[in-house]
């Protein structure tokens, strides 16, 4: 369908899965520029909506703790990050949770999720918990954890 609507476009010749890439790189790097991308045109604004842009957004200039109420715009744009795994997403819940006190289930739940995603801030949490609440033989796990961490040289590289 896209194709015979924006024929004209040099966007046509390119495939969805290399314009979905570049979107997913560059939300990755700055929610500015991706939604200046989707303001752009309406392909990259009907493609930015891809589930795999959303996992890859980049939250690190949304406030965790929001101190006045979230536009409509935010509120969709964080339910779709959400809904697609974004790891962020799940380390935020579960750091909440977890400070909170009240709902261990949840952040045990969100920490694995994201955990399970490579995300580097819940695996460097866990080992914080692990050192300092664990018995020695987990103190050690936590070490090890933490030196793996020091090893990777790229922040957002998955752990070996």
């Amino acid at each position: 369908m896209r194709r015979m609507l924006f024929k004209y476009t040099k966007f046509a010749a390119l495939p969805d899965e290399l314009i979905i890439d570049i979107l997913g790189r560059v939300a990755a790097s700055s929610l500015v520029d991706f939604f200046n991308a989707k303001l752009s045109c309406k392909i990259l604004n009907q493609i930015g909506e891809d589930g795999y842009i959303y996992q890859r957004a980049n939250l690190e200039k949304i406030p965790t703790a929001n101190w006045k109420p979230m536009s409509h715009g935010q509120k969709a744009f964080l339910s779709k990050c959400k809904k697609y795994k974004n790891p962020e997403i799940m380390f935020r819940k579960a750091v909440v949770a977890y400070f909170k006190e009240t709902d261990i289930v949840s952040c045990t739940v969100n920490l694995n999720k994201a955990l399970k995603l490579g995300h580097f801030g819940a695996i460097y949490f866990t080992a914080l918990v692990i050192i300092f609440i664990g018995e020695d033989q987990l103190k050690h796990k936590g070490i090890e954890l933490m030196g793996k961490l020091k090893r990777c040289s790229n922040l957002n590289e998955k752990m070996p």
